[in-house]
């Protein structure tokens, strides 16, 4: 670290500023947090939230289709987890410290994998890195099952979400 790069510890600022607003309006820094475990978001923090145990409720008891969505959300984070030690090679720690907070964000903070889809996108090492997996294979044949699989899951979730379901 040099001294000229100190400034990218300014950026803790703006949070600092957000919570010390939200103390002075409404008496709770972290009225962020509060609100998403408000009744109708369920979403507390926690262990309960940590280790998914709503996930595992809605796979016992809850719809197909809700299954399915929640699971393809899953089985996308258990991916580029998998895929953190190729980022890090690739393209060393800072790319993968920056992946492993992104990725930490919905792993650590929702109940069921829901919109954790919005937050594997911010993950770009993590793509580069998928993509560089594919690139570098042995196995030609494994190109065109992955892009028949996601050409299939564009058009399921376009329908899905054409429908008016909730995605992510």
């Amino acid at each position: 670290m040099r001294w000229r790069e100190a400034g990218v510890l300014l950026s803790g600022l703006g949070l600092a500023g957000w919570m010390l607003w939200l103390w002075a309006a409404y008496g709770d820094p972290l009225a962020f947090n509060t609100v998403q475990a408000a009744p109708g978001w369920n979403q507390g923090s926690g262990p309960r939230t940590w280790f998914k145990v709503d996930y595992v409720g809605a796979v016992l008891w809850r719809s197909p289709d809700l299954v399915a969505r929640l699971t393809a959300q899953a089985l996308m984070m258990l991916i580029a987890v998998l895929l953190l030690r190729r980022v890090w090679r690739l393209f060393g720690w800072g790319y993968l410290a920056y992946s492993i907070v992104v990725l930490a964000i919905p792993l650590l903070g929702t109940k069921d994998f829901m919109g954790t889809g919005r937050y594997g996108l911010a993950a770009f090492p993590v793509i580069a890195a998928a993509g560089h997996v594919l690139a570098t294979t042995r196995h030609r044949w494994l190109r065109p099952v992955v892009l028949v699989a996601c050409l299939a899951g564009l058009l399921t979730v376009a329908f899905v979400f054409a429908t008016g379901t909730s995605v992510t």
